[in-house]
């Protein structure tokens, strides 16, 4: 395995799918980035741009042939498969108000697992903790790679997965004490950012039946095309959730907020 990682390709059907996911997410990470001051917005840029790589870096690794250069570019893959869940709950705890900044012993203990994994992947890349074994597999259209998981695999998807769900109870209680404006809006996030990880499961369970490589990254293009139609049609962060008090919504007197274009963006 430790010969060159240089690619020998090999076309398949999932290429433009994985290419369009690439452009999907860099083109809604760039109109996110005007409304960088919004609470959120920074780390869901960054899973974005961490989706993009994932997709890029898996079209290299799905046209190679040699053995090689599939572990090389799969374990290319895996700094977005560990950095997406971390960007995803941070971007969680922003939006839905419960945290704005985290100390520096916080965010090193978010990353801990995530380097600890990219450490054992690189230092034994097919016969450690993170794989027992990898072979090639050529009897199909296009050749893929086999692999038996090691036990720090499951550790981080278990870790992965505990993040995602922990964002998603943090944007269903912003959901259920907030106004209808961000009710939808927080719906839409959920529903588009869990594209992937519905994706992720089916490939864990049995993905080699419909798929030669790990399909999450073909989610995030669909997740892209949902946040992207939420900021057209649903003002998707023309409004920034803020603390509102059951005052606000309890009052008798009409309340509404308006942004820069005279838009009616929430009331109680």
């Amino acid at each position: 395995v430790a010969r060159s990682t240089l690619v020998t390709w090999q076309h398949g059907p999932f290429v433009i799918p994985l290419a369009l996911s690439a452009m999907v997410s860099l083109v809604v990470a760039l109109s996110l980035w005007s409304r960088r001051e919004a609470s959120g917005v920074g780390p869901l840029v960054a899973l974005l741009c961490s989706a993009a790589w994932w997709s890029a870096t898996e079209i290299v690794q799905y046209g190679a042939q040699d053995l090689a250069a599939k572990v090389f570019w799969t374990n290319m893959v895996y700094f977005s498969i560990v950095s997406a869940p971390v960007f995803w709950f941070i971007f969680c705890l922003q939006y839905s108000r419960t945290r704005d900044r985290l100390k520096t012993s916080e965010a090193l203990s978010l990353w801990l697992i995530p380097l600890v994994s990219l450490i054992l992947l690189w230092a034994n890349p097919t016969n450690g903790l993170m794989r027992h074994s990898v072979s090639l597999d050529t009897s199909g259209p296009v050749a893929h790679m086999l692999k038996t998981y090691g036990p720090w695999f499951w550790v981080m998807v278990g870790y992965s997965y505990l993040l995602m769900l922990s964002g998603s109870v943090l944007l269903l209680r912003r959901m259920g004490r907030s106004g209808r404006a961000v009710s939808v809006q927080a719906s839409i996030l959920v529903a588009g950012l869990l594209c992937p990880w519905v994706f992720n499961v089916i490939w864990l369970v049995g993905g080699y039946d419909w798929f030669s490589f790990d399909p999450t990254s073909m989610g995030f293009g669909l997740s892209g095309l949902l946040l992207a139609a939420g900021m057209r049609w649903n003002r998707l962060f023309d409004l920034v959730p803020a603390a509102r008090d059951t005052a606000i919504e309890s009052m008798r007197d009409g309340w509404l907020v308006v942004d820069a274009s005279d838009r009616i963006v929430d009331l109680n």
